[in-house]
C-alpha cells in the first residue's frame, strides 16, 4: 500500500485517504478521533495520521502525543482513542513534535532536541533515544560604551533615581551605574552624552501573544518583532504560544540572527485536552517543556479538575518551572488557583472593586497580577478605545514598522465605545490598589497592537489613579519578577542585561511621554528607536522590510 508509487496518502477533512495518482480516485483509509482542543467534551479529528510503509499500521498524533493502531479493516468505522478498549496504543510520554515512518517500517519522532525511534511497530517501547545538539554562540556585543548625563530611573532600591547618571555597558550587561564620575571608566571607552534625558529599564511585556510567529513557518523578516523592539519592548513573554515556533525565534534572536525583543514563553498551554490521570503523567509531559524545549514557565488553562490543576502546580515546582494560569473570568476559579499554588493569573479579576481579603491574598501569596486592560474588561475592549482615540494607522512609526496588511486588518476598522460606560477604569483602580498594597503587579498588552499597544496598556492603568512611577515599575521590575527573570532584567543595576530605553520627555510627569522614546538598547546593542538603525557596537542602517517604499514606510498605504 504505502510502498506503491502510484498511490499518495493525504490527511483529508475527516481522516486519512488514499489517492490513486493515475485516476485521481480516492478511498478512505482511517478516521481517528480524540479529545478536542478547547474546554469541550466533544471529540475532534486527530491532528495528523500517517500510514506505515507496509500499510499495516497508522501513526496518529493528537494533543502532542503519538499513538499506534492497526490499519482498520473497515475504514468507515471511526476509531475513538478516548474509548476504553480502543485499538490505539500510546507510544510517547513526553510527547512528539514531529514524526515519520522510516523505510524499514520503524517509527521515529522528535520532541525538542530529542530523537526517539520505535524500530518495530509491534514493540512495546522505544529503543533509541538520541539528543541532537546544534549550537551557535549567543550574540554579545564586544567592547564597552558609557552612557552619560541622563536621569536614570533604576527601578531598584525603592525605585531609586540617579540624576546625571553614568551607565557603563560592557558586552550585553551593565558593568557599572552611578552618579557622573562615581566609578572608574576604562581609558578609551566611547561615550554617548544623553543630555538630561530620562533613561529607564527596557519594557517587559508579560502577556504578549505574538501571532506572526504561529504559522509553522520560520522567517527572518517578522514586522511585529521589529515593531515591538522599536517601541521599547526589550522582552516579550507569551503565556500560551499555541505552537512551538516561538522557541525557534527565541533562539534566533538570542543568536543575533534577527532583530526583536528577547522572547520567552510558556510554550503551548496545558488545556483540558491533556486528560491527565496521574501526577506521574503530568511530570512526564512537563519534562517535554523543561527538558526538551528548555522552558522555565508553564501555563495551565482550565484543567479538568482541581486535582489536575494541583498536580500541574506541583510538577512545575518540582522541575523548577514557574506556573501561571487563567480563569476565564470566573472569580471562584481564579482565587482557587491562587490558593492551589499558582504563581500568577492572567487577565483582570472581574470583581471590581477588590476588597481587603483579595488584596491581602495577592500581597501575602505574591501571586502576580497582570490585568491586560486592552482586552477582557467585561465590556468595552480597551484596545478599541485607544485605536479609535489615536488612529495609529496615521502614526509615522506604526507606518514604518507595521506591514500594510496588518494596518488595514488591525487598525482600519474598530468599534467605538464609551469610556464612561466601560469597566476599564474600575479594573485599573484595582491594579492601583494592589500596587499600593505591595502586591506583585506586572504589565501585559496581549499583543494585538504590537509595540504601540504596550504604551496604550500603560496609559490605561492611569485611568484608575495609578501614578506613573508605579506604572513604570510594573512595566519593568514588576514585569521581570512576574516571569521569574528579575535576577537578569527589569532594573538598571550592575550585572543585569543592558536593556534600557531613553525618553525625550519625562514619563514620571505623564505616562504618555513614554512615546517620546528616542533610543532603545537590548542586550548592549543600541538602536535609534525611530528606525532601528544600529548605533552601537556596529553602526549601520536596518535592512528595509519587504513592504517598505523608498522612504521606509509601508508602500501600499495612501499618502497622508
Amino acid at each position: 500500500m504505502a510502498g506503491d508509487p502510484g498511490t499518495a496518502y493525504l490527511l483529508g477533512a475527516s481522516g486519512l485517504v488514499a489517492i490513486e495518482l493515475a485516476s485521481g480516485a480516492q478511498r478512505p483509509i482511517a478516521t481517528v478521533r480524540a479529545q478536542d482542543y478547547y474546554f469541550t467534551e466533544r471529540l475532534a479529528y486527530a491532528d495528523d495520521l500517517q500510514i506505515s510503509p507496509d500499510g499495516k499500521w497508522i501513526a496518529a498524533q493528537t494533543s502532542e502525543q503519538l499513538y499506534l493502531l492497526p490499519t482498520p479493516t473497515d475504514p468507515k468505522v471511526e476509531v475513538d482513542l478516548t474509548a476504553p478498549g480502543n485499538p490505539g496504543r500510546k507510544v510517547t510520554d513526553m510527547g512528539a513534535d514531529y514524526f515519520d515512518w522510516r523505510a524499514d517500517g520503524g517509527l521515529m519522532w522528535s520532541v525538542g532536541n530529542f530523537l526517539q525511534t520505535l524500530p518495530d511497530a509491534a514493540a512495546p517501547t522505544p529503543k533509541d533515544h538520541v539528543e541532537l545538539i546544534a549550537e551557535l554562540p549567543r550574540a554579545r556585543p564586544a567592547g564597552s560604551l558609557l552612557l552619560r548625563g541622563a536621569r536614570a530611573l533604576t527601578m531598584a532600591d525603592g525605585d531609586r533615581i540617579i540624576e546625571d547618571a553614568d551607565i557603563l555597558v560592557t558586552g550585553d550587561r551593565i558593568a557599572a551605574i552611578g552618579p557622573r564620575g562615581s566609578f572608574a571608566v576604562p581609558p578609551g571607552t566611547p561615550e554617548r552624552e544623553l543630555g538630561g534625558k530620562t533613561v529607564a529599564p527596557g519594557f517587559i511585556d508579560d502577556h504578549d501573544h505574538i501571532g506572526g510567529v504561529r504559522r509553522n513557518i520560520v522567517g527572518y523578516d517578522e514586522w511585529d518583532l521589529a515593531a515591538r523592539l522599536a517601541f521599547g519592548v526589550t522582552t516579550s513573554f507569551d503565556p500560551s504560544t499555541l505552537g512551538i515556533d516561538q522557541i525557534a525565534y527565541q533562539d534566533m534572536i538570542d543568536a543575533g540572527l534577527i532583530a526583536g525583543p528577547r522572547l520567552r514563553s510558556t510554550g503551548p498551554a496545558l488545556f483540558s485536552k491533556e486528560r491527565f490521570t496521574s501526577l506521574d503523567q503530568v511530570r512526564a509531559v512537563l519534562r517535554r517543556y523543561r527538558g526538551a524545549w528548555g522552558l522555565r514557565n508553564i501555563k495551565q488553562y482550565r484543567g479538568e479538575s482541581r486535582t489536575v490543576r494541583q498536580w500541574i502546580a506541583m510538577a512545575a515546582r518540582e522541575q523548577g518551572m514557574l506556573p501561571t494560569t487563567e480563569g476565564s473570568h470566573n472569580p471562584k476559579l481564579i482565587l482557587t488557583q491562587i490558593l492551589d499554588g499558582y504563581a500568577g493569573n492572567e487577565h483582570a479579576l472581574p470583581l471590581a472593586p477588590l476588597q481587603e481579603d483579595v488584596l491581602t491574598l495577592y500581597r501575602l501569596t505574591r501571586a502576580s497580577y497582570v490585568s491586560t486592560l486592552l482586552v477582557n474588561t467585561s465590556g468595552l475592549t480597551g484596545s478599541h478605545y485607544y485605536v479609535a482615540r489615536y488612529d495609529p494607522a496615521l502614526d509615522d512609526k506604526v507606518r514604518r514598522f507595521w506591514s500594510p496588511m496588518a494596518i488595514a486588518h488591525r487598525l482600519g476598522h474598530r468599534r467605538w465605545g464609551s469610556l464612561d460606560a466601560s469597566r476599564m477604569p474600575a479594573l485599573a483602580a484595582d491594579v492601583a490598589a494592589l500596587a499600593e498594597q505591595g502586591a506583585l503587579v506586572g504589565m501585559g498588552s496581549h499583543g494585538d497592537e504590537p509595540g504601540i499597544g504596550f504604551h496604550y496598556e500603560m496609559e490605561a492603568h492611569a485611568l484608575g489613579g495609578m501614578k506613573p512611577p508605579a506604572i513604570l515599575h510594573a512595566a519593568t521590575a514588576g514585569a521581570a519578577e512576574v516571569i521569574g527573570r528579575l535576577q537578569d532584567m527589569g532594573t538598571l543595576e550592575t550585572g543585569k542585561y543592558a536593556d534600557l530605553v531613553v525618553f525625550d520627555a519625562d514619563p514620571l510627569a505623564d505616562i504618555r511621554n513614554t512615546r517620546s522614546l528616542t533610543l532603545v538598547m537590548r542586550g548592549g546593542q543600541l538602536f535609534d528607536a525611530d528606525t532601528l538603525d544600529e548605533l552601537w557596537p556596529v553602526p549601520g542602517k536596518r535592512l528595509a522590510p519587504w513592504f517598505a517604499n523608498s522612504e521606509g514606510d509601508a508602500q501600499w498605504l495612501p499618502v497622508k
